[in-house]
């Protein structure tokens, strides 16, 4: 098991009552893409603060967004009752969470692992056909990385997720050390269409 895996609720709640995630705004990528993509059903996994999440109601999304910390839920559903709009809040273990077959137009996974084979055909069965997947995550990198898990073991090797996301059609994937201002970061970027 890894480090970051082994955090319980009350960990992840200590995290987000300390400061986690204060950013309010969307993926530049998730935002990017957002535009070419019919709306309809989406599943936000591991919504954190819910920054996709609201995001995706805003722009006409009937939205269920999954995530095991209450308070990272409860600062969520703030911001939504702020901004109007209406989300579906799931509060479980997105690990144990049983994704409805062939529901959802969009699933947006960013910046949470998974390993497991077998999960990650369930958030493909998630997809109904035609409908879109858009993953980000931490790669492993040959040089010192500022942003990110501490351990490699929650960072997914180079054309891994390329691999693991076989029975998709990839339209885009990128693999890059960004620049940012809080430093460098290892990412991968995915938009995946289920045939």
């Amino acid at each position: 098991m890894n480090k970051d895996r082994e955090f319980d609720e009350s960990e992840w709640n200590e995290r987000y009552k300390k400061g986690r995630h204060r950013r309010e705004d969307p993926s530049p990528f998730l935002s990017k893409k957002i535009e070419k993509l019919t709306t309809g059903n989406a599943l936000d996994i591991a919504c954190g603060a819910g920054r996709n999440s609201i995001y995706l109601a805003e722009k006409g999304y009937q939205v269920d967004a999954i995530d095991l910390s209450s308070e990272a839920l409860k600062i969520a559903q703030k911001r939504a009752r702020e901004k109007k709009v209406e989300v579906n809040w799931i509060h479980t273990d997105v690990l144990k969470y049983d994704i409805e077959s062939e529901k959802y137009d969009l699933i947006t996974l960013s910046y949470f692992h998974i390993k497991d084979e077998n999960q990650i055909q369930k958030i493909i069965n998630g997809l109904k056909k035609g409908g879109y997947l858009i993953w980000e995550s931490h790669i492993k990198a040959d040089i010192e990385i500022d942003i990110g898990p501490e351990t490699d073991e929650v960072r997914y090797e180079r054309g891994q997720l390329l691999s693991l996301l076989k029975p998709l059609t990839v339209i885009e994937y990128i693999e890059k050390i960004e620049e940012t201002i809080q430093g460098k970061r290892a990412i991968v970027k995915v938009l995946a269409r289920k045939k």
